[in-house]
């Protein structure tokens, strides 16, 4: 009795059928280069700028003199905006927060009778 394998079949169907179409694609003719020429004019991606922008602010506790980056030339003139008062921010909170914090250490030293430092 012989035995009759469909699946090694197909399998090996497929394969002869596979394996000769590179051999039906060698018989087209051969592509052509066509030259094509053409004038590519370069414009700038951008004018982005950043310049500085001076801060100064004092108090008793602290004397803050920065300069932050100013960013302009973006051409989403929004995201501009926010990132630029973002730095500010970033640039002004820090000495505040530390103003602050002095302040506080200075009221409970003060509190628990340690002599302070002359500013």
């Amino acid at each position: 009795m012989i035995r009759s394998y469909p699946l090694l079949t197909l399998g090996i169907a497929s394969c002869v059928l596979a394996g000769g179409t590179p051999l039906a694609w060698a018989a087209e003719a051969p592509v052509q280069a066509v030259p094509i020429s053409a004038v590519l004019q370069q414009t700038p991606l951008s004018t982005l700028s950043v310049t500085s922008k001076n801060i100064n602010k004092e108090n008793e506790l602290v004397k803050v003199n920065v300069s932050i980056p100013v960013i302009s030339g973006m051409k989403d003139t929004r995201y501009q905006a926010e990132l630029n008062d973002n730095i500010e921010r970033l640039a002004t909170d820090g000495p505040r927060q530390s103003g602050e914090a002095g302040a506080g250490r200075r009221r409970s030293g003060q509190a628990a009778g340690l002599p302070l430092p002359s500013v």
